[in-house]
């Protein structure tokens, strides 16, 4: 008997059964394992993508507010507040007059980053003192119009919040910083005292001539009293007194006239009444109340006293070398050629001694100017340099290589100049002007406003002066001298350091030539609020000067050539 065959119908369906078996494993696969699979790859990969697209914008936002607040990105360890104010103060000269002024113009870049940062929900991050914060407060701030604002600690923190962040190299677009010396940076060889000294404590010599010499003594900050001499050459130098001069004397000071290589003397107590000294030895010369001196470069010394009497005669006393006896000689009014009733001035400029005489038995007194040569001898007569009309006047003087000036009068009088060994006709001057220094046989005195008024043996030609301009910033104080035919002016100012032009005395108020000298604000690696110059004084000298403050930290100078540049003085301690 034979088995039965299956039917194709029943195998089939069999199969179809099993196939949809297969499939629905299959979608069950994709379902709950694959599908999850690819989404948490996907979600993992989007994220990832976000994220780094997140990071990407806030760096690029970061780095414009960066190139936009401070130009070029930071050194390591240096403190945005302190290349921003340097970029605040060039700005206020290069931008002053543009429409879209930095910082004004960084307020929307800086608001860019917070966007960003908000965009991708991390504008909370880290609070107050987060970078959303921190941006979000200075895009306020730099959308105020104030001049000059301190912003140090925004700044600051606004860098400490992204010090995180890579600060890429885009192209700046803040003003190139303004650098100029400050506290921190000035180099040692500049400082003459690391002591806090006033400026009534610094005193330097009376008479101008080629070199500059200062004195400092507070026996109150230091016993020791310190001489500094700044010369043309830039050969300067400063030592303590020594000899009997570190013993702590009071009411020490310069007094006289040098001849140029010399060191000048040393006066103590009232007019040198307690002692009269060199002061590259500390060897005392004398104790008497002298008018004035002179020591030359061989040691001889000369030194006038004080009127004698009514008739004015006064003594003479000579020291032809260290250690040599002193010689003593009365000059009376009998001494002089034409007839002199009374001796009404008297002062030694350099090898010259300088008397003024009158003639009381005529009308007008007839006054008269004399010279001595120095040494002088005893039998040695004083010689007529010229009739002058001023009567009991002050005598100064001023000294080129070439040539001796001497003025009389204080606010206005007289100027004769000597040269080839010849007095010239004196000269009449309506009025002097405050600043007074020569060079090239010229004296020039120089006013507050700029003018000047330039003089020789022919005459005086007076130039009117624009009176200086240092906007957009307000001026505290300042000093004016000539310096190589300009005017040189150094002024202090409220939060733009102290600064300094240079220039002829009629273009002085043209807008933005003023220039930095000295970031005053700037102590300690951090922007002050108050100045860090506590008292400022200029010396001309012709083709040189010399620019002295007074700080917290002590006492420092400033060289300017006469190409007009300053310069950190490079100091000798002895």
């Amino acid at each position: 008997m034979n088995d039965p065959v299956p039917s194709a119908g029943t195998d089939s369906l069999r199969e179809l059964v099993r196939d949809q078996q297969r499939k629905s494993r299959r979608t069950r696969l994709v379902l709950f394992v694959i599908l999850p699979v690819v989404l948490l790859v996907g979600g993992v990969a989007f994220w990832l993508i976000s994220k780094q697209t997140a990071e990407r914008e806030i760096r690029e936002a970061w780095s414009n507010t960066s190139a936009c607040l401070v130009g070029a990105p930071l050194a390591d360890k240096e403190r945005a507040s302190l290349r921003f104010r340097a970029v605040q103060l060039a700005a206020a000269q290069t931008e002053r007059d543009k429409g879209d002024a930095w910082p004004g113009r960084c307020a929307d870049v800086v608001a860019a980053l917070f966007e960003k940062l908000r965009q991708h929900g991390r504008e909370t991050e880290g609070g107050d003192e987060g970078l959303g914060k921190r941006a979000e407060q200075l895009a306020l701030e730099l959308r105020k119009s104030e001049a000059m604002p301190d912003l140090s600690a925004t700044i600051d923190g606004l860098y400490e919040a992204a010090k995180d962040l890579p600060t890429e190299a885009v192209t700046s677009t803040a003003p190139a910083p303004d650098v100029a010396p400050n506290l921190d940076t000035m180099p040692e060889s500049s400082r003459i005292s690391p002591l806090q000294y006033t400026l009534d404590r610094l005193t330097g010599t009376p008479m101008v001539d080629t070199e500059v010499h200062v004195l400092l003594h507070d026996t109150r900050i230091d016993k020791a009293a310190i001489l500094c001499t700044f010369t043309a050459e830039g050969k300067d130098r400063c030592k303590k007194l020594g000899g009997e001069l570190q013993q702590g004397k009071s009411g020490l000071r310069l007094s006289g006239t040098t001849d140029p290589g010399a060191s000048p003397l040393v006066f103590a107590g009232r007019n040198g009444e307690d002692g009269i000294y060199r002061s590259d030895t500390g060897q005392k010369v004398t104790a008497m109340r002298a008018h004035s001196g002179f020591v030359a470069k061989n040691g001889y010394v000369a030194l006038v006293g004080m009127a004698n009497d009514d008739e004015g005669g006064f003594e003479l006393v000579q020291q032809r070398a260290p250690g040599a006896p002193l010689e003593k000689r009365t000059i009376e009014p009998n001494a002089f050629t034409p007839k002199a009733s009374a001796i009404h001035r008297r002062e030694i400029l350099w090898d010259r001694l300088i008397i003024q005489t009158v003639d009381e038995a005529v009308d007008d007194e007839a006054p008269h100017l004399h010279e001595l040569g120095l040494p002088a001898t005893e039998d040695q007569k004083p010689v007529s340099i010229a009739p002058l009309n001023w009567v009991n006047a002050s005598i100064y003087g001023c000294r080129t290589s070439d040539t001796l000036i001497a003025r009389v009068g204080d606010e206005r009088g007289f100027l004769t100049f000597r040269k080839d060994d010849k007095w010239s006709t004196p000269v009449p001057v309506d009025y002097f002007l405050r600043a007074m220094t020569c060079d090239r046989g010229e004296l020039v005195f120089t006013g507050f406003g700029g003018e000047q008024m330039r003089c020789t043996a022919a005459g005086c030609q007076e130039a009117r002066g624009a009176g200086p301009t240092f906007a957009p910033f307000k001026t505290r104080e300042g000093t004016i001298a000539d310096l190589n035919g300009k005017v040189l002016v150094v002024m202090q100012t409220e939060k733009g350091g102290v600064r300094f032009r240079w220039d002829a005395p009629k273009v002085l108020d043209r807008a933005g030539q003023d220039r930095l000298l000295f970031d005053d604000l700037v102590k300690d690696n951090a922007v002050q609020k108050d100045s860090t110059v506590l008292g400022m004084m200029l010396l001309g000298r012709g083709r040189f000067a010399v620019a002295l403050m007074t700080t917290p930290k002590g006492v420092y100078a400033l060289r300017f050539g006469a190409d007009g540049k300053p310069t950190p003085a490079t100091i000798e301690m002895k």
